[in-house]
């Protein structure tokens, strides 16, 4: 990218750019305002105006990526309905495709929400679940909704529990799918491109919702 380029962009969008990567690899706590201004090229004085604390920045960061990843699951889920599909196994691909979707949001954009997720997780940023709901529960509502029909013989803590596995798996396996695709290269002589990596993955979750054991 050009200087005359990078002038371009808008002050506040070269916060977020910085601080989602960073955030992505170094986690939020350990992320510092001085090390999103540096990256970014502002003064912390912009990062105030535009975000006015570090949580409240968090919170944009992640809500960017929650807006554009929800509104495809809607549609998606939207769909399902309408054309009575519910199963596993069209709801899970329905996830895996919104998740694909981010890659056309910018570079690598699946991999760097996943990344965020698992971090939400792992430091237990409470208030991104409460933006969740508070901006997108009518979506995760749905989804859970078509989830309990599509397996009435599983409890909703069993559900629950199951989903939280696949979520890590799918964490695990499409936040570093550049390595699994060389390891995949190097073992099999096949390169899986993201598009086969979230096929698996539907056939892996959706089989481990279904099973009796």
């Amino acid at each position: 990218m050009s200087e005359t380029r990078a002038r371009k962009i808008p002050t506040k969008e070269k916060v977020l750019h910085a601080a989602e990567v960073l955030f992505a690899e170094h986690g939020f706590t350990e992320t510092s305002l001085r090390q999103i201004t540096e990256r970014a090229g502002v003064n912390l004085a912009s990062v105030n105006y535009h975000f006015g604390s570090k949580k409240a920045l968090i919170q944009a960061v992640f809500e960017r990526f929650l807006a554009a990843y929800f509104e495809t699951v809607d549609e998606r889920l939207i769909e399902i309905e309408k054309n009575n599909q519910i199963n596993a196994r069209t709801i899970l691909r329905a996830m895996g495709e919104a998740l694909l979707s981010l890659d056309k949001m910018r570079p690598d954009g699946m991999s760097i929400f996943l990344k965020l997720l698992w971090r939400a997780y792992a430091e237990s940023q409470g208030h991104l679940r409460k933006l969740m709901m508070l901006r997108h529960g009518h979506t995760a509502r749905r989804f859970f909704r078509l989830v309990y029909q599509a397996l009435p013989n599983r409890t909703p803590e069993d559900i629950f529990w199951r989903l939280h596995f696949a979520m890590g798996a799918t964490v695990f396996a499409l936040s570093g799918k550049r390595a699994l695709s060389e390891i995949s290269e190097d073992e099999f002589g096949v390169t899986s491109e993201s598009e086969a990596i979230v096929e698996r993955l539907v056939d892996f979750i959706s089989g481990g919702l279904a099973t009796n054991s």
